[in-house]
């Protein structure tokens, strides 16, 4: 009941009634849906995330509309009582991946949840690596597709940005554009991204060997 109050809802007691009705009556204006600060695109849609967690799981369910995307609410921090939504595809996501996240989610044992960054560095496999295992993003489009690949969304009231995971390699290569534009081109694309990333890293080693360490095979001229 309590906590029904402290979220800006209206209580109802009844005489004999061994249960309290609660109705939503907060009023929380907030940020209005505006395009994406850090991850602007020229093709696709422009609508972002915002603060609101319940403005953020409409701009999801307003692209996938089926009975199979789930959403577990739960609560997080002793202190600042942080509302988290784990979002996932029933049908298409793995059990033992909603299971494993779901355990780690609850497991969480801390006093304040500010962002979404603190979900990120408190389930971690390894705290310690510099390697990141969960992506964050501030497109639902990114996000809805991330969900339909399989993957699981993790929302945090009061930030714009929402963790998906697990994110693999490939995930970091690829851009969000590339579920508007044709197979082939998305694809050569893709392919670009992975030459340019082969280059940055031997060209320069290449170049650093040859005139360091092997000037014979350099011509003289």
């Amino acid at each position: 009941l309590f906590n029904e109050i402290l979220d800006g809802n209206v209580v109802f007691l009844v005489d004999g009634m061994a249960v309290f009705f609660s109705v939503d009556a907060s009023s929380n204006e907030g940020r209005a849906i505006e395009q994406p600060t850090s991850q602007t695109i020229i093709k696709g849609p422009k609508d972002a995330f915002v603060e609101d967690i319940d403005k953020n799981l409409f701009l999801i369910r307003k692209r996938i509309r089926n009975k199979a995307l789930k959403v577990e609410d739960m609560t997080i921090g002793s202190v600042t009582h942080t509302k988290i939504k784990l979002i996932y595809i029933s049908n298409i996501a793995k059990t033992e991946i909603i299971k494993d996240v779901r355990d780690r989610l609850y497991n969480i044992s801390y006093d304040g949840i500010l962002d979404s960054g603190y979900i990120e560095q408190l389930i971690k496999t390894n705290k310690y690596s510099i390697f990141p295992t969960i992506l964050n993003s501030e497109k639902p489009d990114a996000v809805a597709g991330a969900l339909l690949e399989g993957r699981l969304a993790i929302l945090v009231d009061g930030t714009p940005y929402v963790l998906t995971a697990p994110a693999i390699f490939n995930d970091f290569i690829q851009s969000s554009e590339d579920y508007y534009y044709t197979f082939y081109v998305a694809s050569a694309m893709r392919v670009t991204r992975y030459l340019a990333l082969l280059l940055t890293l031997l060209v320069p080693a290449a170049y650093i060997a040859l005139t360091t360490f092997h000037q014979e095979i350099i011509p003289t001229p």
